[in-house]
């Protein structure tokens, strides 16, 4: 691995880093405890509320993209050689 793909998988191992640390949250609607409403981002040692959880599945996709787009470049700067 060189110099430019070892930053490329750098910077996208910081990025999933700091989405894990910020992740994405929900919580049940007032109206109804069945849906989930987005509570947006927030820093996991400080929660929107008591009553938000973790939108695990909208950060695996946000990780899976990260992984993707870094492996797209890796690929794309082993065609230039």
């Amino acid at each position: 691995m060189d110099v430019n793909q070892k930053t490329v998988v750098l910077v996208g191992t910081i990025v999933v880093v700091l989405m894990g640390l910020i992740p994405p949250w929900w919580a049940p609607s007032s109206d109804t405890s069945d849906i989930q409403v987005s509570r947006g981002y927030s820093p996991i040692f400080n929660p929107p509320d008591v009553v938000s959880k973790v939108n695990v599945p909208r950060l695996l996709m946000q990780w899976a993209a990260v992984v993707l787009v870094v492996r797209l470049v890796l690929t794309l700067k082993n065609r230039q050689r």
